[in-house]
C-alpha cells in the first residue's frame, strides 16, 4: 500500500506530456501575438512539429530563430511545422512583435508570458525545443543552440515525417 501511495504521488508531481499517456497536450491552447487562441493540436495533427521556446534577451535564441526560418521554408511542404513560443513577460510583447516582423518570420509565433507552457514541457533553460509527432507525443527535447544543431533537428523531423 505504501508503494502505491508513492507511485500516485510521483504521477501527480511529474505528469506525462504525451497524448499516448493522457490528453494534456491535445488540450493545450496557444496564444498568438494578437491574443488569439488556437489549439496546439492544429499544428501537429498533420505532421511533425518543432516547438521552440525563446526570449528576446537570449542571443542564441534569436540566432536559432533565424536558422529555423530557413528550415521552415525548406520543410513546410513536407508537412513539417515549426512554431516559436516567446516566454518574455507581457510588457515585452511590443518588442517581440517588432522583432518577429523585422525578421520576416513566417512560421507561427506564440506567447507564453507566464512561462506556463514552458514549465508544462519541463523547460529549464532556453532556447528549448521539442519535436512532437502527429499523436502529440514529445519525441525529442533539446536545450541550447550551437550552429549546426539545425542539421540534426532537420534529420529528426524528416525521419518523423516519413513515418506518418
Amino acid at each position: 500500500m505504501h508503494r502505491l501511495k508513492i507511485v500516485i504521488l510521483l504521477f501527480l508531481l511529474f505528469p506525462h506530456i504525451s497524448a499516448g499517456q493522457n490528453n494534456t497536450i491535445a488540450n493545450i491552447q496557444l496564444e498568438n501575438l494578437d491574443s488569439q487562441k488556437t489549439s496546439l493540436k492544429n499544428y501537429y495533427k498533420h505532421g511533425p512539429l518543432l516547438i521552440d521556446f525563446w526570449a528576446m534577451w537570449c542571443i542564441p535564441c534569436r540566432s536559432e530563430l533565424k536558422v529555423f526560418q530557413a528550415l521552415y521554408e525548406e520543410l513546410k511542404d513536407k508537412g513539417i511545422t515549426i512554431a516559436a513560443i516567446n516566454i518574455d513577460n507581457q510588457k515585452s510583447i511590443a518588442k517581440v512583435k517588432s522583432f518577429i516582423s523585422s525578421q520576416n518570420f513566417s512560421f507561427p509565433n506564440f506567447i507564453d508570458p507566464n512561462s506556463e507552457l514552458f514549465r508544462l514541457f519541463n523547460g529549464q533553460n532556453i532556447p528549448y525545443s521539442l519535436i512532437i509527432d502527429t499523436l502529440g507525443n514529445v519525441i525529442k527535447r533539446r536545450t541550447g543552440y550551437e550552429p549546426g544543431d539545425e542539421l540534426i533537428i532537420k534529420e529528426d523531423l524528416i525521419k518523423l515525417a516519413r513515418k506518418r
